[in-house]
């Protein structure tokens, strides 16, 4: 069973890439629709947003259904019959987009690190060396290592810095995500300790 597990583990971790949130377009208490108008991704076709976007999404802890999905547009509507309020709310797309905000009509994405602006080195790491990280610009960051299940290992937040040293001698061989945050951003990457 802990290998189908972690195998399960590993492969969605490796099929994961990350997407930018959707723009808004308008919203009622219970429609939202939106828009590519930046060429942000949503697709041209019923099939390319079957695969992209899922079926359900949560808003504000509300069920919300995709009503339509066709050229540039993406509509979902609420489910649960209780109102969310228009100008300030949270989606929960899932998957490679996760978590977006949509305030005032603006778009606020929570997961918008490009993974080719973060290095992480080495990877595999050995348990005697320092796993070492580099953003892509200087601002503060909340760093977390986490075992495959779920536990922190390492949570630590680093003030106005380029690059950070994660000693790695107390964690065990094994497969951990390592989480890195901003205000605005989320990445999640394997880590292999060998």
């Amino acid at each position: 069973m802990k290998k189908i597990t972690l195998f399960s583990l590993l492969l969605l971790l490796t099929s994961y890439s990350f997407a930018q949130c959707p723009n808004f377009v308008s919203a009622t208490a219970f429609n939202i629709t939106f828009d590519d108008g930046d060429n942000n991704g949503i697709p041209d076709s019923f099939n390319d947003c079957s695969a992209m976007f899922p079926q359900n999404i949560t808003v504000d802890g509300k069920n919300f259904g995709r009503g339509g999905c066709g050229p540039s547009q993406l509509s979902y509507s609420n489910q649960s019959g209780s109102a969310i309020d228009p100008t300030n709310f949270t989606v929960d797309f899932g998957g490679s987009i996760g978590v977006c905000a949509y305030v005032n009509g603006q778009t606020l994405s929570t997961t918008n690190f490009d993974l080719n602006q973060v290095e992480i080195f080495p990877n595999p790491i050995s348990n005697e060396a320092d796993l070492i990280v580099k953003f892509p610009k200087q601002d503060n960051y909340s760093v977390t290592i986490l075992n495959v299940l779920g536990k922190t290992v390492y949570s630590q937040q680093h003030l106005n810095v380029l690059d950070i040293n994660i000693n790695t001698n107390t964690l065990a061989v094994g497969l951990y995500i390592l989480k890195i945050s901003t205000d605005t951003s989320v990445l999640n990457k394997k880590i292999v300790v060998q």
